[in-house]
C-alpha cells in the first residue's frame, strides 16, 4: 500500500459515495444538456430552437422536479408551458410548468386528472412544436392510462393474479403494457406529429429503452399474442374479471392497435437519450477507483440475480484475486453493477444479504474487502451501502448469530443496522441500479 492511501474501510466506502454523488441529477442535467445561441444540445446532439414553433416541457416521476427545474433555469422563456407529475411531495414551483402530484398506482380522481392535463398537453402539440419529456423513477406506475373499459379495481386484481401466480417479472411486464394506452411506445399516439425528446433516468441494468419504465416512448418487443401464452401457461383465464379477457380477447384478434414496433412513422421524429443508467453507475465508481490508486476494472454493469448466488460469486472473484492474482493483481478493485431479484419493498435488505453471502465466502481472506450499495433508497434516508471484510463473519458468530441463518430469514438488514455498519448518506432521488465493489489491497 503507497503511503498516501487511504486505509482500506475508508477507500472503498470513498469509491461508493464518489459514485453516488456523480449521480446528482443537476450534475447529470448539466453533464448531458447545454443551451447557447439558440441551440440545445443532449448527449452531443444539436436542436436549434428557432425550427421549432412551441417548446412544451414534460415531466414523470420522482426527479421531475429538479430535472424540470434545471431545464426552466437553461431554456428559460423558449419554454411555452408544461406539465410534470410527481409522487405526493416530491414537486415544488416552477415559472412555466404546472406540478402536479399522482399517488403510485393511479388510485383516485387527482392521479387521473393529473395524468389527463399532461396528455391533454402533448395531444395540443402540431408538427412545429417540440416535446421534451423527463421520465425517471416512478414512470412506469404514474403514466399509466387504463383502457375504458378496464376498471382500476379490475386491473389491480389481474395484478394479484399474476403475482400469485409465479409469474416472471418480463413476463407481469409485457402484460402491464399491452393493458396500457401509454406503454410500449403508446405515448407517442398522443405526441405524434411533434418532435419528441426523451431524457431518461434508467433504472434497468445497462439502461435498456424498452425495458426501461414499460417503454413509454420506444418500441415494444413483445405482443397481444405472447400475452395470451403467459396467461395460459399460468393457467389464468379463469381467475380474472371479464374485462381483463375481453381486452385480450380484443388485441389478439387485431380489433384494438398493439404496441409500438420498428418501423412505425411515428418513430421518426421522437430521439430518446438515457443520461443515467447502471452503467454510468460503474463506471463513475471504475474512475473513483482509478484515482484512489488502484488497478481497475469493470466485471458487468448488467447483473441480476438471487442475492446469496451473487454473492457467492462476487466472492469467488476475490478468493482468486488474493490467491492468484488473477484476473487483477492486488492491489485492485473489481466493479459490478445491476439488480438482485426483489421488489423495492425488500432492497435494502437484499443488498445486505449478498454483502452476508460475500462475507462468508471471503472469510479470513486477509485484504479482501466488498461493498454492495444502491444509488437510491429514498425513505431510509438516503443511499446506502453495507461493507464486509475478512473479518465480518467472525464478527457474526461472536454476537451469537449465524451468517446463513441471516440470510434466509431476512434479518440481515437488522443485525448490520444493530452494529451500525450499515453507510447511510443525503436523500437521492435516481435510482441507477446498485453497485458492487470488490477490492483487494
Amino acid at each position: 500500500m503507497t503511503e498516501n492511501r487511504l486505509p482500506p474501510a475508508d477507500m472503498i466506502r470513498d469509491i461508493f459515495w464518489r459514485s453516488v454523488d456523480m449521480t446528482d441529477i443537476t450534475r447529470l442535467i448539466r453533464k448531458n444538456v447545454a443551451y447557447e445561441n439558440g441551440i440545445l444540445k443532449v448527449s452531443g446532439e444539436e436542436f436549434p430552437l428557432e425550427g421549432f414553433k412551441r417548446v412544451f416541457l414534460l415531466g414523470v416521476g420522482i426527479a421531475a422536479y429538479p430535472m424540470a427545474q434545471a431545464f426552466e433555469v437553461m431554456l428559460g422563456d423558449k419554454i411555452s408551458q408544461g406539465v410534470i407529475i410527481t409522487p405526493p411531495g416530491f414537486g415544488g414551483k416552477l415559472e412555466k410548468v404546472q406540478t402536479k402530484e399522482a399517488t403510485s398506482p393511479l388510485m383516485d380522481k387527482t392521479s387521473f386528472r393529473s395524468l389527463r392535463d399532461l396528455l391533454f398537453m402533448a395531444e395540443s402539440a402540431t408538427d412545429e412544436d417540440l416535446i421534451i419529456l423527463l421520465l425517471s423513477k416512478g414512470t412506469a406506475e404514474i403514466l399509466e392510462s387504463l383502457p375504458d373499459t378496464v376498471s382500476v379495481s379490475d386491473y389491480t386484481n389481474l395484478l394479484k393474479t399474476l403475482r400469485a401466480s409465479g409469474a416472471r417479472k418480463e413476463e407481469i411486464n409485457s402484460v402491464k403494457t399491452h393493458m396500457s394506452r401509454t406503454k410500449g411506445g403508446q405515448f407517442l399516439s398522443f405526441s405524434h406529429p411533434a418532435t419528441l425528446i426523451s431524457v431518461i433516468v434508467s433504472d434497468e441494468p445497462g439502461g435498456d429503452i424498452w425495458k426501461t419504465y414499460q417503454s413509454p416512448t420506444y418500441v415494444d418487443q413483445t405482443t397481444f399474442d405472447d400475452c395470451r401464452r403467459i396467461l395460459i401457461r399460468y393457467k389464468l383465464p379463469l381467475k380474472l374479471p371479464p374485462s381483463i379477457l375481453n381486452h385480450f380477447n380484443l388485441g389478439i384478434r387485431k380489433k384494438i392497435p398493439e404496441t409500438l414496433k420498428e418501423g412505425d412513422e411515428k418513430l421518426v421524429k421522437v430521439l430518446n437519450y438515457v443520461i443515467q443508467h447502471s452503467s454510468s453507475f460503474a463506471a463513475d465508481a471504475l474512475s473513483a477507483a482509478e484515482q484512489a490508486g488502484l488497478s481497475a476494472s469493470i466485471l458487468s454493469t448488467r447483473l441480476e440475480g438471487d442475492a446469496e448466488q451473487l454473492g457467492k460469486f462476487f466472492g469467488n472473484i476475490i478468493k482468486d484475486i488474493a490467491e492468484f492474482n488473477i484476473p487483477l493483481e492486488a492491489p485492485c478493485a473489481f466493479i459490478a453493477s445491476g439488480k438482485t431479484d426483489h421488489s423495492e419493498e425488500l432492497r435494502l435488505e437484499e443488498i445486505c444479504a449478498l454483502a452476508m453471502s460475500c462475507a462468508v465466502q471471503i472469510d479470513g481472506i486477509d485484504r479482501a474487502w466488498f461493498l454492495a450499495g444502491s444509488s437510491f433508497n429514498f425513505e431510509d434516508g438516503g443511499s446506502v451501502g453495507v461493507v464486509v471484510n475478512c473479518n465480518t463473519i467472525n464478527e457474526v458468530r461472536n454476537m451469537g448469530a449465524d451468517p446463513l441463518d441471516l440470510i434466509r430469514e431476512r434479518k440481515a438488514h437488522v443485525f448490520f443496522r444493530d452494529q451500525k455498519m450499515l453507510l447511510t448518506g443525503k436523500p437521492n432521488l435516481i435510482d441507477c441500479g446498485d453497485l458492487y465493489v470488490m477490492m483487494v489491497v
